[in-house]
């Protein structure tokens, strides 16, 4: 004997079936574009001049301001793989 889902949930018809699938797939596709989103701006960011000027500038003034010496760095690179950042100079 074969079951169907109105045998065993007679409260579901298809249009609220239809309706469940069209807001599944509108929350799939929205949570898709903001990571999609996300990951162009940060892209965006990282190569941006403006931002690694900021970046550079935030990592120079935290030692300045917690030891109270001054602490200078002419390239800063970020390493994902171990998530580390170098600073030369």
């Amino acid at each position: 004997m074969v079951t169907t889902i109105h045998e065993t949930n007679p409260e579901a018809s298809p249009r609220s079936r239809k309706r469940l699938i069209r807001i599944t797939v509108w929350l799939v596709a929205s949570v898709a574009m903001l990571l999609v989103l996300a990951s162009v701006t940060v892209a965006i960011l990282l190569h941006s001049e403006r931002f690694h000027r900021y970046i550079l500038n935030k990592v120079q003034q935290g030692p300045a301001m917690r030891l109270g010496f001054e602490f200078s760095c002419r390239t800063l690179r970020c390493i994902f793989r171990i998530l580390v950042w170098i600073c030369t100079g």
